[in-house]
């Protein structure tokens, strides 16, 4: 809603400092004191560091780029559309257990309960301790590349 009001005073390709703070504002806050505006995103500091000195990874998105990610995050509970993921198919959640965009697990917790409640069965999560954002770029980033190694052969973890 906030998009679509700012939206129609700026048009859809303005970026907004007050939606970017409002969708990403907080997620170093469990950092603190952090020492850069990314470290939410990994342990790995020279991740981070390269993150934040990198140009393109410093631009904010449009009102309607937010808009559409918004709209993609409310369907991911869409009960009605959930209902037409089929019942047998395997599904791999895996995130850092300290991601803040994750609620630090809870929105995966959440989610597995929405899926369970329309009817799909085989689901399997695995936080990783400690890690946050990037888990492919953790410090523990093998550990979670063969563990999904292992889960596409077999589906175990």
């Amino acid at each position: 809603m906030i998009c679509s009001l700012i939206a129609l005073f700026k048009g859809w390709r303005y970026r907004s400092s007050f939606v970017n703070d409002m969708a990403f504002g907080s997620y170093n806050k469990k950092f603190e004191p952090a020492r850069t505006r990314a470290d939410w995103l990994s342990r790995d500091e020279k991740l981070v560091d390269w993150y934040v000195n990198e140009e393109k990874c410093s631009f904010r998105f449009t009102l309607n780029g937010y808009y559409q990610m918004f709209r993609c995050i409310l369907n991911l509970h869409n009960k009605e559309a959930l209902k037409k993921i089929p019942a047998d198919l395997d599904i791999l959640f895996v995130s850092g257990q300290d991601d803040p965009v994750g609620s630090f697990g809870r929105e995966i917790e959440y989610s597995i309960k929405t899926l369970k409640d329309v009817g799909l069965k085989k689901i399997k999560c695995k936080l990783y301790p400690e890690d946050r954002h990037e888990i492919l770029n953790e410090l523990d980033k093998q550990d979670v590349y063969e563990d999904l190694y292992k889960w596409m052969e077999t589906k175990e973890i």
